[in-house]
């Protein structure tokens, strides 16, 4: 009588999720001004978080990055 094939494989997939708008009432003046926006936004993490914040030259965010760490 033939084993019965007990080996099971689970597939998983990881999706991007667009996410909500990060708004802020703040002018920005300087790069302290975002980097105290950014904290806020990010202190929220369960992990540590790397975040890039690419800005035109009169300080307007153009986009964010948000890279959570894995070690």
């Amino acid at each position: 009588m033939p084993k019965k094939n007990d080996f099971k494989l689970d597939v998983v997939s990881v999706r991007l999720v667009k996410d909500a708008p990060i708004y802020s009432e703040h002018t920005f003046n300087n790069p302290a001004d975002i980097a105290a926006v950014m904290g806020d936004c990010m202190c929220q993490f369960d992990r540590e978080v790397v975040c890039v914040v690419n800005l035109r030259s009169d300080l307007k965010p153009i986009n964010v990055h948000l890279q959570v760490l894995v070690l």
